[in-house]
């Protein structure tokens, strides 16, 4: 996989993602190994999204704070993230 696509609603998040600057925050560690990751692709696009258009990751959000259990989808995703992801994608075109 070459070119990624990453959406965000935290405007500092994405800010911080694209800026070429280190953030000396608590949090610059993480950022910084972040954008170490975000390196290793050829071609990687950070965007900021309204919160509506993210709902996807904010059931998944949800859903793991309901459940302490570790999950891991190898073939299907849940149905219920499944039909918000479809809603997202369909919204957008």
């Amino acid at each position: 996989m070459s070119h990624i696509i990453v959406e965000g609603d935290a405007m500092g998040v994405v800010n911080t993602l694209n800026s070429d600057l280190f953030n000396f925050s608590l949090l610059g560690n993480i950022f910084d190994e972040a954008k170490t990751l975000i390196s290793e692709f050829s071609m990687c696009t950070i965007n900021h999204v309204r919160r509506e258009a993210n709902s996807t990751a904010h059931t998944l959000a949800r859903g793991a704070l309901r459940n302490q259990e570790a999950h891991l989808w190898l073939d299907e995703f849940p149905s219920d993230v499944m039909s918000i992801c479809l809603s997202e994608c369909n919204d957008s075109s």
